[in-house]
């Protein structure tokens, strides 16, 4: 509503690994300039590989070329976060009340998390405990055209987590049954990195040529990525 969104969502532990219920990697978005096909690749960096297109954008960006280097753009990673969360109010999307999903954020959102990990002063809080965490208010507005995040904050005193309705406790029963209800949500892992097939290193490789036609062997070190 007037390029604002608002939402109160809870952050969840994912119940297959509890100490990774955030995950982060590095991606780009591609597009070959001969086809004007566009899509997103996941970087070889995030699991300490060599990485090919860091590759190419530290040699655009060192350019003595300013076109070289106004062409880094093109090749720039983003960090990505990814978590589970328990949506709490949305007057934008009633129907979603009580679902838990996969949310996609950066680097700011992130470190709000951190922020409420690691205070500079008073109570931390661990968003993520299923008893203790705290909701946050997500705040989303429109700025030069991209989604902005800086109004978002976590809000009130620890909140448990809900289930069908009704806060859980902290007795063996509830926790028993809110692991099973956990089950039932997606799973975190299709959203880690992801190596390159035959057919995304080609892609990649019509990329790379195609907007550096100067970079003609990218080949053997794709079969290497």
């Amino acid at each position: 509503k007037e390029n604002v969104y608002k939402s109160l969502i809870r952050f969840i532990p994912w119940f297959k690994e509890p100490k990774k219920s955030k995950i982060k990697k590095y991606a780009y978005w591609l597009e070959d300039p001969l086809t004007g096909d566009g899509f997103s690749v996941d970087c070889p960096s995030t699991v300490n590989q060599k990485s090919i297109l860091q590759d190419v954008f530290w040699k655009l960006k060192k350019s003595p070329s300013v076109a070289e280097q106004k062409l880094s753009d093109k090749f720039k990673r983003r960090e990505n976060y990814y978590a589970l969360v328990q949506i709490l109010k949305d007057d934008h999307n009633p129907e979603m009340v009580g679902k838990i999903k996969v949310l996609k954020f950066g680097q700011k959102l992130n470190a709000l998390i951190q922020s409420e990990l690691q205070p500079e002063y008073g109570k931390a809080f661990n968003p993520f405990d299923p008893l203790k965490g705290r909701p946050l208010a997500l705040t989303i507005t429109l700025v030069a055209g991209f989604n902005n995040y800086d109004q978002s904050k976590f809000v009130g005193e620890e909140f448990p987590c809900v289930m069908n309705g009704k806060k859980i406790e902290n007795t063996p029963e509830s926790m028993q049954a809110f692991v099973e209800y956990l089950q039932t949500s997606p799973d975190l892992s299709n959203f880690g990195f992801k190596e390159w097939d035959d057919d995304m290193k080609a892609k990649v490789k019509s990329v790379i040529e195609n907007t550096v036609p100067s970079m003609r062997t990218t080949e053997a070190i794709l079969r290497d990525t």
